[in-house]
């Protein structure tokens, strides 16, 4: 090679192509005849060697020739034994087989380390508030509903939405403790899940070429399934696929922000394939008793399955836009949990007949008995009007707007 910075680059490129673990590869090259100068121990021109090399381009060197060069060299046995494993899947005996008393929980008892999570729920139940609110405390390592967060670099593909989330982010930097210079990378560009799994992990190796534990947010895997069909197995385990190349080749965490169907009990929209693939399952749904948003973890695959999330949202005044209107956004308040567990205590709500609204008579006003009626039994204002049509000869509104039985 011109150089030995060309040569470094070189061996980089080699390692990379057969590891996706950063610090394996730093070791592997220090190992080396190179890695003994001054120059291989200092962290940014190792880093900057490390960038190179998870760029995407093929190695450097006829691979193949590899062994020929490196077998004089005892230093370079590691690397040998690292590149031959790839003409076979390698294999732990049982007497290496250790206890793992390690959960690799990245969230205290939520998130695993490289594993695929989906949270899901309908049209207007605070989905991507709530991502936003957990995977900021990721990106900043700050403490999520009291429990444990480690730090990890976040890169979040917003597929829809993108002026709406900004405002979001910005509102939150506001009014909670985000750095600016908190790893926290966007991406707004097409994605096409079917296909693009190689240019997704290019990307997470470019956005943080020296982490080995990323996390990447896909919001929402129905934007993201150009060309596929949710409900087929096929599609959806080809999509799966995908996303398990990002996760071999950065070791990240891989989120899916999805929809449920008609029933939110009944789960994720499309193929049950998607539920089998996953390690951790969050619904979310509005809980009219106690006025919430609630996320609730519907399985985990290495941890224990629990965990209930009430929070409401605070909307928040922006600024003005040209036209003076004002631009508002909200940000995530956590409740607690005890509050929709006392909700849950009184049961679902009984079905609403006309004369049940007398029961609640007299009242000061319409709007009071009707904000009482609502509350009761959780049924929308037009529902109301409905009923109270229907008994139109069993109350009497007084001159003074007070409403009375008959």
């Amino acid at each position: 090679y011109p150089s030995q910075s060309e040569a470094d680059q070189a061996l980089f490129s080699i390692l990379c192509h057969y590891s996706r673990n950063n610090e394996q590869v730093i070791r592997l090259f220090r190992y080396s005849a190179l890695g003994q100068r001054e120059k291989a121990h200092r962290e940014d021109y190792v880093k900057r060697c490390l960038s190179v090399g998870r760029s995407g381009q093929p190695p450097l060197v006829d691979v193949s020739r590899l062994g020929e060069s490196v077998s004089r060299e005892k230093d370079f046995d590691g690397i040998k034994q690292l590149l031959e494993t790839d003409q076979f899947f390698p294999f732990t005996d049982i007497s290496d087989l250790k206890v793992e008393l390690e959960k690799g929980d990245f969230v205290e008892d939520l998130l695993t380390y490289r594993a695929l999570s989906a949270i899901y729920g309908p049209p207007g139940c605070g989905k991507s508030f709530f991502v936003l609110d957990l995977f900021l405390s990721v990106a900043t390592g700050e403490k999520w509903r009291d429990r444990y967060v480690e730090k990890c670099p976040v890169i979040y593909f917003c597929l829809e939405g993108e002026i709406g989330f900004k405002n979001r982010i910005e509102l939150y930097k506001k009014r909670k403790s985000v750095p600016d210079d908190t790893q926290f990378k966007l991406v707004t560009a097409p994605l096409q899940l079917l296909k693009d799994g190689q240019k997704m992990a290019r990307t997470v190796q470019k956005a943080f070429p020296s982490s080995s534990n990323p996390v990447v947010i896909i919001d929402t895997l129905s934007r993201a399934s150009a060309g596929a069909d949710e409900n087929s197995a096929q599609d959806m385990m080809a999509m799966i696929s995908q996303l398990d190349i990002v996760r071999d080749l950065t070791g990240a965490h891989v989120s899916l922000v999805h929809h449920c169907g008609k029933d939110v009990e009944r789960g994720m929209r499309g193929s049950s394939s998607l539920l089998g693939a996953v390690d951790t399952e969050i619904s979310l749904e509005k809980d009219t008793s106690s006025e919430c948003f609630v996320a609730r973890v519907r399985k985990q695959k290495d941890l224990e399955c629990n965990g209930i999330f009430p929070f409401k949202l605070d909307s928040n005044a922006l600024g003005k836009d040209s036209r003076g209107r004002w631009v508002t956004s909200c940000v995530v308040v956590h409740e607690d949990e005890q509050v929709v567990i006392e909700s849950s205590k009184r049961g679902p709500k009984q079905k609403c007949v006309g004369e049940d609204l007398v029961n609640f008579l007299p009242q000061d006003s319409v709007k009071e008995w009707e904000s009482q009626v609502m509350k009761e039994y959780g049924i929308a204002s037009s529902t109301f009007a409905k009923k109270r049509n229907e008994i139109k000869g069993l109350y009497e509104i007084q001159k003074d707007g007070k409403v009375v039985g008959r």
